[in-house]
């Protein structure tokens, strides 16, 4: 059974009781309202309720005004999405022009006329559940591409884990090869054979380590969790490995051992990200091929720089280089997406931000994030959790 859809949500503020009961009578048929009969009393409501599509807002009002009361809204980060119209006997061009500069969306002048009051609600009740579910289908339309992105990630990463898996899988082939021949000619040697048998166990066990750290990266960080910053940098580099292998490419990783507390995963994905760009960039540098990670801890926060000396950033792009479908790579299957989701993810799970800049010789990018520094009892006490 289809739930009956909830009415728009509306509060009135008015320190006038019949004005209130006026309002209530013209719109309580079609919206839910909510009545504060003072500027303060609507301020406290809106500590505890933010989810309101529209506010009708008187401006004479005692202890505080109207004006005041707007102003508040639109400087919270948690309110200011909620359009405020203006009913007041002030008509004044110049309060009128007050009530826009402050972010209202509409000023009505009392007494009003009934109709063309109701009209104007229902016009900025729809714009605001359109601009929701804009924001809604956006975020939608994000996630979709930041699933796209991982799963791009992964398809690179069944490539590596085959290249990583060609030398095992020919010493395990090789070392069967010699217990069969052995066995067929009834050349049975245990010590060699044992010998082989090692060979192939330690080759299986190198397989299972290299399917677990992409395992690892593959899952999806559902709460924050501890970690070792240089260690998370090396296994990240080990990540790339099958790509650095067929290159001169010598990275540093220079990072102190700070421990933090923030979505592992989501750092090595944009780590990675920056790691497989600069390794293109760097692809057809034959000589003195660098790529250095360092990292400063400034205050509360974690300043991780990538930096290789590929030549730079062309100036023109790095105004742009974190929008989305921007791209800097020759290739024609190349999405853009990269260093757009990066960016989210720095800001939006990380808590930080993403700069790039470039430096003598070739490009650094800037990680920085809230670091929730933890100390190592710590971080060993949350792994043994």
């Amino acid at each position: 059974m289809q739930q009956p859809q909830e009415k728009p949500v509306i509060l009135v503020v008015d320190d006038t009781p019949s004005v209130l009961e006026l309002l209530v009578g013209l719109l309580h048929d079609e919206y839910a309202l909510k009545l504060a009969h003072g500027g303060l009393q609507a301020l406290k409501y809106l500590e505890q309720y933010n989810k309101l599509d529209l506010i009708l807002l008187d401006v004479m009002m005692p202890e505080i005004d109207g004006f005041e009361v707007c102003k508040i809204i639109k400087s919270d980060p948690a309110l200011k999405h909620i359009p405020v119209m203006f009913i007041t006997v002030l008509e004044k061009e110049s309060d009128v022009l007050k009530g826009f500069e402050l972010g209202a969306v509409d000023y009505v002048t009392k007494p009003f006329e009934p109709k063309v009051l109701k009209a104007r609600v229902k016009t900025h009740v729809q714009l605001k559940q359109l601009q929701d579910k804009l924001e809604r289908d956006l975020k939608a339309k994000d996630a979709l591409l930041c699933e796209q992105a991982k799963l791009a990630s992964m398809g690179e990463m069944l490539e590596q884990i085959a290249h990583q898996w060609k030398q095992p899988l020919s010493v395990i082939s090789l070392g069967s090869s010699d217990i069969r021949v052995d066995m067929e000619l009834d050349n049975f040697n245990k010590e060699e054979t044992l010998k082989n048998l090692d060979i192939i166990d330690n080759s299986v066990e190198h397989m299972i380590q290299t399917m677990s750290d992409f395992k690892d990266f593959i899952q999806q960080s559902e709460r924050p969790e501890s970690f070792n910053l240089k260690e998370v940098i090396d296994k990240t580099i080990k990540l790339v490995s099958a790509r650095l292998s067929h290159t001169l490419i010598k990275v540093e990783n220079n990072v102190e051992e700070h421990y933090v507390h923030t979505y592992r995963n989501d750092f090595i994905q944009v780590v990675m990200n920056i790691l497989n760009n600069a390794i293109e960039a760097l692809a057809e540098n034959y000589g003195d091929a660098r790529i250095t990670i360092a990292s400063v801890l400034s205050g509360e926060y974690i300043e991780v720089r990538i930096c290789d000396n590929a030549g730079g950033i062309d100036a023109k792009m790095l105004g742009c280089l974190f929008d989305k479908y921007t791209t800097t790579k020759s290739k024609k299957n190349d999405s853009g997406l990269g260093l757009y989701i990066a960016k989210k993810i720095m800001q939006e799970r990380l808590i930080g931000d993403i700069n790039a800049y470039n430096v003598e010789g070739g490009a650094c990018f800037e990680l920085s994030f809230a670091a929730n520094i933890k100390e190592e009892e710590d971080a060993n006490t949350s792994r043994g959790a």
